[in-house]
């Protein structure tokens, strides 16, 4: 039975590790999110990827020869629990390809929030998810530290997206 591994990248080579795989015969997965460019005076909509640094990879556990993706352009490894790949939840990947089908763009309210703040997500694949933020970056976005898979993620979001958690 497929499921999906985590793939880490190397930064800004989420596509590249993308197209190699599939030239490996993988399934590779990078799920995106849209976004407002201001460029030459025109607002340009881009796709980006919802987690920038990292791609999901079809892999059978049973079957799949797995050791060929830490060698792939563009990859940094295959995030593992010992010696074998660790997978997604899959209520988390149902989430995730909810948000990648989304084709709509929805505008939530910006309320301030401050570095050591605890936020709650109200949009993206953690809604209702308490993360901390870490930093404030320019271009309205912020940087975030979330639990997942038993571990702590770094994340980079739209402002937009978070509202400041009551306790």
């Amino acid at each position: 039975m497929k499921k999906l591994g985590v793939v880490h990248t190397r930064p800004h080579q989420e596509s590249r590790a993308e197209l190699n795989l599939k030239r490996q015969g993988f399934i590779p997965w990078l799920p995106k999110t849209k976004r407002a460019r201001r460029r030459a005076r025109r607002i340009d909509t881009i796709f980006e990827p919802l987690f920038p640094g990292y791609l999901f990879v079809e892999i059978d556990p049973a079957k799949d020869d797995w050791a060929p993706i830490n060698n792939t352009y563009g990859v940094k490894y295959l995030i593992t629990d010992g010696k074998l790949p660790k997978f997604l939840p899959m209520e988390f990947e149902e989430s995730i390809r909810l948000v990648d089908a989304e084709e709509t763009e929805t505008v939530y309210s910006t309320f301030d929030v401050r570095p050591g703040q605890r936020v709650k997500f109200v949009a993206g694949p953690f809604v209702d998810s308490i993360a901390l933020v870490r930093k404030m970056l320019p271009k309205d976005r912020v940087k975030l530290l979330i639990e997942v898979l038993g571990g702590n993620v770094m994340a980079t979001v739209p402002r937009r997206d978070v509202l400041p958690a009551t306790l």
